[in-house]
């Protein structure tokens, strides 16, 4: 029996006036993986995950999600199946952290109704697991960056989705917090099956907890496949421009790049 793609996305095009973003990007992803989308600034990432939630509609081609036309899904549809950590959160209410960790649990209730005692106990995980307890009833204006990260990325986690998209998601975070959310969240693959799609910068620390690696260049899916065989000189080369040497992590044996200054 043959099993559905979670998403098979064919010569999608998108762009602004005078400023084409993707050109004919096509890609297919299979469940129960964990993705890394890179390339240089301005490649369309960011984009891309947004055509993928969603957020944005294409100027032309296809995107099907689990063997469905991505435009045939209910908004609230939809968010019961993919969440997004977004790469910027504004807000400039005074929600309490526990208020705006509880957001992702309102595609789950129906209407008018209350968050019941699972709808809390998802959300004291997702705040467990991004360590943002201590600061539940404080409000989220008066965090420091770092810190509003964890807490949208806790919502993302008691939304409780297959997909989970994450946009550069832990850029404002410090070292302890990125290894351990990103820990958590190759955990929720390995063993939950949930999909990951995540936009990295950092070619190591993709290479660190990624299954597969894609590389975004000129609008287009440039590579794509297993870490370990994307994660070549050659093609970081051609994608950046930067010369490299690929080396095995001392205590993974997973593939690092040292790049040349």
């Amino acid at each position: 029996m043959s099993v559905v793609p979670v998403f098979e996305i064919h010569d999608v095009t998108f762009g602004y006036p005078q400023c084409p973003v993707l050109d004919g990007a096509s890609l297919t992803l299979s469940g129960g993986r964990f993705y890394g989308l890179l390339g240089p600034n301005g490649c369309g990432k960011t984009t891309l995950l947004d055509l993928m939630a969603g957020l944005k509609q294409p100027d032309s081609g296809t995107i099907a999600f689990r063997g469905r036309p991505l435009g045939a899904y209910r908004r609230r549809e939809l968010a019961r199946e993919i969440a997004l950590v977004p790469q910027n959160f504004y807000i400039n209410f005074p929600f309490t952290v526990h208020d705006v960790v509880m957001m992702g649990r309102y595609p789950h209730l129906p209407r008018f109704a209350h968050p019941g005692a699972d709808d809390h106990r998802q959300v004291q995980n997702a705040m467990m697991i991004t360590d943002t307890v201590r600061f539940a009833r404080q409000s989220v204006t008066a965090l420091s960056g770092g810190e509003r990260q964890r807490v949208v990325f806790a919502r993302a986690l008691a939304q409780n989705t297959g997909v989970l998209m994450l946009d550069e998601a832990t850029a404002n975070l410090d070292i302890r917090h990125t290894l351990a959310l990103l820990g958590r969240t190759r955990e929720r693959v390995r063993n939950g099956g949930q999909t990951v799609i995540a936009v990295f910068q950092d070619v190591n620390l993709a290479a660190l907890y990624c299954d597969e690696l894609l590389f975004l260049q000129d609008g287009r899916i440039a590579s794509q496949g297993p870490t370990d065989k994307v994660m070549k000189a050659e093609i970081l080369q051609a994608i950046y421009g930067v010369e490299g040497r690929i080396r095995p992590h001392t205590e993974y044996g997973l593939p690092q790049v040292d790049f040349k200054r």
